[in-house]
This record gives C-alpha cells, sequence and structure tokens, in this order.
C-alpha cells in the first residue's frame, strides 16, 4: 500500500522579510503584555480571596464594623513578607 505525501503550498505573502520580522516583534510584546496582565489578575484574585477568607474567620466577638479591610497587591522589593496593620493588610510577591 503507498500512499501520496500531501503537497503544501504557502499562500503568497505580500511582506517583506523585515516586515515579517517587525510584525513578529510585535506579536511577541502583545502576548508577553498579555501574558503579564493575566498573571497580575490572578495574583490580585487571589490576595482578595485569601483576604476574604481572612476577614471571614475573625472570631465574632472580635469583629468592628469600623474596620473596613482591603487586600492589594504590591510590588515593593524591601517588603519581604505578609503584613497586616489595623484593618489593612498586603502581600508581595518575593
Amino acid at each position: 500500500m503507498t500512499s501520496a505525501q500531501t503537497r503544501i503550498v504557502p499562500p503568497p505573502n505580500t511582506y517583506t522579510p523585515a516586515q515579517d520580522v517587525e510584525m513578529g516583534r510585535q506579536a511577541a510584546a502583545q502576548a508577553k503584555e498579555n501574558a503579564a496582565a493575566d498573571a497580575r489578575r490572578q495574583r490580585h484574585l487571589f490576595c482578595r480571596r485569601s483576604g476574604r477568607r481572612l476577614v471571614a474567620a475573625i472570631p465574632e466577638d472580635l469583629r468592628h464594623p469600623e474596620f473596613q479591610y482591603t487586600f492589594e497587591v504590591v510590588n515593593v522589593k524591601e517588603i519581604m513578607r505578609s503584613r497586616c496593620l489595623a484593618g489593612r493588610c498586603s502581600s508581595t510577591a518575593a
């Protein structure tokens, strides 16, 4: 039994090699930015979910309606761990 090789014919390319390279660089930069934005969204979602769980775990007798908790991701090298101060918690990626 013999089978024929499928012949692939590329469509005509109207771009110069330099244009192809530039478009490839732009597409790669956009993909990288999209991936970074998605990673940031995931970190923020994780932070907020974790914060809600922390607040929910506060014993009823220690809850105060005056405390408004916020949870934010910060990117500061000098901060190496999570901190919670007077109703405000922040966490950084190491």
